[in-house]
């Protein structure tokens, strides 16, 4: 897999912004056929039910995916399941869930909250560990903007690096059967 989004510490949003841009003009987003997703929306539904989670699926971008695993029951709004990248981002939600990991800490003294990169990367690989699909090298690289979409912070390349890893895992154990 190539790995052109391999970004320093010192890079602005603005540049963080462009490059996201840029890569979601890919493919991975578009919709697939009916006879492919549906298996993947009912995985999705067999690990929502089993693990006891709400799941709101909408029209929404795949930033805004969330969940919840605190006050009440369990809960993810993801976008809508019509892609392979939306697939594997309600697979991430899932694995917040079940992991109990969250994102982000409380914000700290500069008003900004600080991305858990470890979390990440754990959920990352929760999610393609269970998949059904081997991410294709366009979602593979969408999974690494994802990781690079917030501040700078520690541990964001060590999360990336463990994300790729698993990725080329996920590959080679789901193609070779």
């Amino acid at each position: 897999m190539s790995e052109p989004y391999d970004l320093s510490s010192n890079e602005t949003f603005e540049e963080v912004a462009a490059m996201f841009e840029q890569v979601f003009e890919g493919t991975s987003t578009e919709c697939l056929p009916a006879t492919e997703l549906e298996p993947l929306r009912e995985h999705i539904t067999r690990l929502t039910e089993g693990h006891k989670i709400e799941w709101d699926e909408k029209s929404m971008g795949f930033l805004d995916a969330r969940g919840s695993f605190e006050d009440g029951p369990s809960w993810i709004a993801t976008p809508l399941v019509d892609s392979e990248l939306a697939y594997l981002v309600a697979l991430h939600e899932i694995g917040h869930i079940v992991l109990r990991l969250d994102s982000f800490e409380d914000a700290t003294d500069s008003g900004q909250p600080v991305r858990l990169y470890a979390n990440e990367a754990a959920v990352w690989e929760w999610a393609l560990d269970n998949s059904m699909i081997a991410p294709s090298t366009d979602a593979a690289e969408k999974i690494a903007v994802f990781l690079l979409t917030d501040d700078p912070g520690e541990g964001r390349q060590e999360a990336l690096q463990r994300v790729r890893a698993r990725i080329s895992d996920v590959r080679a154990r789901l193609t070779s059967t």
